[in-house]
């Protein structure tokens, strides 16, 4: 940890209210403990929550360098997941594969999951060996415990099997983001714009639409060319109207999908014009 990491804690820490955290600043293992179980919901009742992140993440890299191994239950996901961090997503990864395997080697792999698949996948050979049963075990047990990434991860393998596994992976990709990924959504209403497919999926109308209104809310662009096509195809009733003011929103923000159905449409128009 640099000089300006513990000038940024003390900044941040500046915000807490005392006694709040000062035994756990100090070095007491136990306030540590204490503080590292509740730590999210304690540093958002006083910091922002991109503040509350970026202290969190400041400490668990402190404490975990002064001795404290029980960091480890959570520096892995938080290196993995971080907002407040300008390195890229395969740095985050790497910090977090680091962690999670030194943590498997002291039996804390628990809330790891997802990292040590990374680590066992092959993809990551400078860290570790490639070991495909581990990293399925590990896949396994991230999805059974909810973890966005993997519902994805596992979605994506089943996706090109059966019919029966496709609608399979389409639940796993909602569920992902129904977890909080807003990949999830954006893979799911994919899959729904197969307009065969979306025939033989339960309600896949209905969810093609919601999807698509999801992965809007969740700021991908993308969504307003499928809630657009939704408009134009029937799912929704047709309504020319409303998807072209959905397609020049999405062109706004830059999606090229949009922008070329736009311009479809504008030409559409002016060619059956008196």
């Amino acid at each position: 940890m640099n000089d300006s990491e513990l000038k940024e804690i003390e900044t941040l820490a500046a915000e807490l209210p005392e006694p709040s955290f000062r035994r756990a600043f100090e070095g007491d293992a136990s306030a540590q403990s204490e503080v590292m179980e509740r730590m999210g919901q304690l540093l958002r009742e006083h910091l922002s929550p991109f503040k509350a992140e970026r202290l969190s993440f400041l400490l668990l890299k402190k404490w975990y360098e002064e001795g404290n191994k029980e960091t480890l239950r959570y520096l892995p996901n938080f290196c993995s997941t971080r907002s407040t961090e300008s390195k890229d997503t395969e740095s985050k990864m790497r910090d977090a594969i680091v962690y999670a395997l030194e943590a498997e080697s002291l039996g804390m792999a628990r809330g790891s999951e997802f990292e040590l698949y990374a680590a066992y996948s092959g993809r990551y050979p400078e860290l570790s060996g490639a070991d495909f049963r581990k990293a399925d075990s590990y896949l396994r047990k991230a999805v059974k415990k909810g973890d966005p990434r993997a519902l994805i991860v596992f979605g994506a393998v089943i996706e090109t099997g059966s019919l029966r596994e496709k609608i399979s992976a389409l639940s796993y990709y909602e569920k992902a983001g129904d977890n909080g990924s807003p990949d999830g959504y954006l893979f799911a209403t994919r899959m729904l714009a197969d307009k065969e497919f979306r025939a033989q999926v339960p309600d896949g109308a209905s969810r093609y639409a919601e999807d698509a209104k999801q992965t809007i809310f969740h700021g991908r662009a993308e969504g307003y060319f499928h809630l657009a096509y939704a408009y134009m195809d029937g799912t929704l009733g047709k309504n020319i109207n409303i998807a072209m003011m959905l397609l020049m929103e999405g062109a706004k923000l830059g999606d090229e999908k949009c922008s070329q159905a736009r311009d479809s449409l504008f030409s559409l128009y002016n060619a059956n014009s008196p």
